[in-house]
C-alpha cells in the first residue's frame, strides 16, 4: 500500500517560536521577569505587531492550507484567521515570509484588546474540508496597554516621559512640609518576578473587572484604586499598622506577600499606596507619576473648606495616570480633558477640569478641588473678648509636587492644579466650582482678593452681594438643568452650551466688577490726595488764619447785636449808683431783682459767642477748625 502524500495532508505545526528577544525589544517589554524565566512568556502591547515563527512539518501550500488563531480571555474569544490585513483597530494576523518549512506570522492586536492573559491556539485545515479542525499548539501570553500606540488610549506623544513614566522602575516621593521639603527613593519594581501576575490577578479576580472592560483604562484605574486603597476585603493595602509605613522602600514586598498568601497586606498610608499603585500602573503599561500636595485639606462635606489643625495636613501622596477620557465628550471649545487623572481613593479626576473647577466631570473632580482649593477657617482673639472668623486661600495648593523627568530632582506642578492667585482664570474657576457644586456652602476665595483694592466696605459690600445674586442665579440653573430628564448624550451636548454661556456670563460680570473697583479706587485716592494736602499745610497757619477769621466775626457781630445794649446798661448802672447813695439800704426784693438781671446780661453773652461759633463751622475752614479741634488743647494754645 503506497504512503499517503503529504501534500493530501492537513498542515501539522511542531514548533512555535515566540521570538521573544525581538518581541522584547520591539515592545519594550525584555526586562520583565516572565520572558527571561526558566519556562517564560510572552509579554507584548497592544495595537503593535508581534511575530510568531511557526515550523511545519511540510512546506506551507497557501492555495490549500489554512491556518487559524483561536483568541481567548477566560473562555471568550474569537477566531482570527491568517490574512492581508484588516482595520487599523482590530485584530490581523499576516504571513511575513516563508523560509523552507519555517513561518513567520506577525499579529497584531486591536488597540482596543482587553488587556489580560490570552490564550492563543494555532490550528490548520485543508481549504473546502469539512473535517474538524486540528488544534496543534497553545500557549498563553500577557498583552498590555501601549503608550508608544496613537491608537491607543494611553498613547503619550514624548519619549522622554514614556521612558520615565512607563519604563522607569525607581521614583522619588516628596514628603515632609512646605519649609522643610525632603524625599524618599521608591523601588516600584514592576518589572520583578511575580509583579505582573500579581498586577493581572487584582484585576480580574479581586476588582474584579470584566475582560471587556480591562480594555479600558478608565475602568482599570478605578479598579486599582479600590484594590489598593482596601476598598474591596482581598485589596492589597489597608489601613493599619502592622506594619509601620515608614518601613516600607518599595512596592515588590508588598505585592509579592499579596500574591503568595491572597490575603490583604498592612501596607500603611497615603505614600505606601501611591507608590503600589504607581507599580502596578506601569506594570500594566498606563504611564503613571507621584504626585505630592503639601498642606493638603481634607473636608468631611466638601464645601472647599477646612477647619485648621483637624481637617489638613502637611502633604498628602496620590497618583496620576496618563490616559485619554472619550467618556466625557468635549466639555469646552477650547480641550477635552484627557492627559494627566487624579487617582487616589477616588477617581480618574482629569487635572485639566480640577484647574477649570468643572467639578462634575466624572470621576470626584469635586473632591480633588476640595483638596487642592480650600480654604482655612480660623479665628483670632480680639479687644471684644470675641473671636474673629478669618479666612486664608494662601496656605493651600502650594508646592504640588513630582519627580522630575530624567533627574532626581522635584518639579512643581502647581500651576497645572490651579491658576495663579488673583487672574482672571482663577476666579473664573473658583466661581464655575460654586455653580456646580452640590453643597452651596463652597467658600468664595475670590472675597480675599476684593479686599486688596483698598475700597470702602459701602462698596465691598455693594460688590459682594452683586456677585453671589449672580452665582446664585447661575448655581440654580445648573440645578434645574441637571434635574430635567434628557438622554445621556443630549444632556452632554446641552452641558457644553450651558458651561460655556456661563463662563461668558461670569467674564462680563468681572468687567463690570473691574470698572466699580476702579471708580471706586479712584474716589479712595481723591479723599486721600484732600487729606494729604491738608496734612501738608503748616500748624501753625492754619490756626492764625482760623484765629483771625474767628475774631473778626466774633467782634463784627458782637458790636452789631451788643452795642445798644451796652449803653442802656450803663446808664442804669449810673442811675443805680445815685439812688443808692441818696437810699443806702435797699430792700430784699430790689437785691434779688439786681441778681437776675446780671444773670440774664452774663447768658446773653454766652449764646452770642456761640452762634457766632456755629456760623464759623458753616464755612468752607469748618473741616479744618474740626481736626484742629481734635487736637490736644495744649498743642492749639
Amino acid at each position: 500500500m503506497a504512503a499517503p502524500n503529504k501534500k493530501d495532508m492537513r498542515l501539522k505545526i511542531e514548533q512555535v517560536d515566540l521570538c521573544l528577544k525581538a518581541n522584547g525589544e520591539a515592545h519594550r517589554t525584555s526586562r520583565f521577569e516572565l520572558m527571561r524565566a526558566e519556562n517564560p512568556m510572552l509579554v507584548v502591547r497592544r495595537g503593535q505587531p508581534f511575530q510568531l515563527k511557526l515550523s511545519c512539518d511540510r512546506p506551507f501550500d497557501e492555495n490549500r492550507d489554512v491556518i487559524s488563531f483561536k483568541l481567548s480571555v477566560n473562555d471568550d474569544g474569537f477566531v482570527l484567521n491568517l490574512t492581508d490585513g484588516g482595520a487599523k483597530f482590530d485584530w490581523k494576523a499576516v504571513l511575513e515570509s516563508v523560509e523552507k518549512n519555517v513561518l513567520t506570522i506577525s499579529v497584531r492586536a486591536s488597540a482596543r484588546a482587553s488587556v489580560s492573559t490570552w490564550n492563543m491556539a494555532i490550528e490548520t485545515k485543508l481549504t473546502g474540508s469539512e473535517e474538524p479542525i486540528n488544534v496543534n499548539k497553545l500557549f498563553e501570553f500577557y498583552l498590555l496597554f501601549n503608550p508608544w500606540c496613537e491608537n491607543d488610549c494611553v498613547f503619550l506623544k514624548d519619549e522622554r516621559l514614556r521612558v520615565e513614566y512607563v519604563l522607569n522602575d525607581k521614583t522619588m516621593i516628596w514628603q515632609g512640609a512646605t519649609d522643610s521639603i525632603n524625599s524618599i527613593d521608591w523601588a516600584l519594581g514592576h518589572f520583578a518576578q511575580n509583579i505582573l501576575e500579581c498586577s493581572f490577578l487584582l484585576l480580574s479576580m479581586v476588582g474584579p473587572v470584566s475582560a471587556t472592560d480591562r480594555g479600558n483604562p478608565i475602568f482599570v484605574a478605578r479598579a486599582l484604586s479600590a484594590v489598593v486603597h482596601g476598598k474591596f476585603d482581598k485589596g492589597a493595602g489597608l489601613w493599619a499598622v502592622e506594619h509601620s509605613p515608614n518601613s516600607w522602600v518599595g512596592s515588590v514586598d508588598i505585592l509579592q506577600q499579596f500574591y503568595q498568601s491572597r490575603k490583604p497586606v498592612k501596607s500603611g498610608q497615603c505614600w505606601v499606596f501611591a507608590g503600589v499603585l504607581a507599580t502596578i500602573s506601569r506594570a500594566v503599561g498606563i504611564p503613571c507619576r507621584i504626585v505630592t500636595n503639601f498642606k493638603s485639606g481634607h473636608e468631611s462635606d466638601k464645601s472647599g473648606s477646612t477647619e485648621r489643625d483637624e481637617s489638613m495636613c502637611n502633604f498628602s501622596v496620590w497618583n496620576e495616570l496618563w490616559m485619554n477620557r472619550p467618556d466625557i465628550g468635549e466639555r469646552c471649545k477650547e480641550e477635552l480633558y484627557d492627559g494627566w487623572q487624579v487617582v487616589e481613593a477616588f477617581g480618574p479626576a482629569p487635572v485639566n477640569a480640577v484647574k477649570r473647577g468643572d467639578i462634575t466631570v466624572k470621576y470626584d473632580c469635586d473632591s480633588v478641588f476640595g483638596e487642592v482649593n480650600p480654604n482655612v477657617r480660623y479665628f483670632e482673639d480680639t479687644d471684644s473678648g470675641q473671636p474673629e472668623p478669618k479666612i486664608d486661600s494662601m496656605e493651600i495648593r502650594t508646592f504640588i509636587s513630582t519627580k522630575a523627568v530624567g533627574v532626581n530632582e522635584r518639579e512643581d506642578i502647581t500651576e497645572s492644579y490651579k491658576s495663579k492667585e488673583g487672574t482672571f482664570e482663577r476666579r473664573t474657576a473658583i466661581s464655575v466650582a460654586m455653580m456646580q457644586a452640590k453643597n452651596t456652602r463652597l467658600d468664595m476665595a475670590v472675597n480675599k482678593e476684593e479686599t486688596r483694592v483698598g475700597e470702602s466696605s459701602k462698596v465691598k459690600s455693594a460688590a459682594k452681594s452683586s456677585w453671589l445674586s449672580t452665582v446664585r442665579h447661575a448655581y440654580k440653573r445648573v440645578v434645574k438643568f441637571n434635574a430635567e430628564p434628557e438622554a445621556e448624550s443630549q444632556s452632554a451636548n446641552s452641558k457644553v452650551k450651558l458651561n460655556v454661556e456661563l463662563e461668558s456670563e461670569l467674564k462680563a460680570l468681572f468687567k463690570v466688577e473691574e470698572e466699580e473697583k476702579l471708580k471706586a479706587k479712584a474716589a479712595v485716592d481723591l479723599k486721600s490726595d484732600a487729606k494729604k494736602k491738608l496734612n501738608a499745610s503748616p500748624e501753625s497757619e492754619l490756626q492764625a488764619k482760623l484765629n483771625a477769621k474767628s475774631k473778626a466775626k466774633l467782634k463784627s457781630e458782637s458790636e452789631v447785636e451788643t452795642k445798644p445794649k451796652f449803653k442802656v446798661k450803663s446808664k442804669r448802672l449810673l442811675k443805680s449808683d445815685a439812688v443808692s447813695k441818696a437810699k443806702p439800704k435797699i430792700g430784699a426784693e430790689s437785691e434779688s431783682k439786681a441778681k437776675l438781671k446780671a444773670e440774664s446780661k452774663t447768658k446773653s453773652k454766652v449764646d452770642l459767642k456761640s452762634d457766632a461759633k456755629k456760623k464759623l463751622n458753616t464755612e468752607p475752614e469748618s473741616e479744618l477748625q474740626a481736626k484742629l479741634n481734635a487736637k490736644p488743647k495744649a498743642k492749639l494754645d
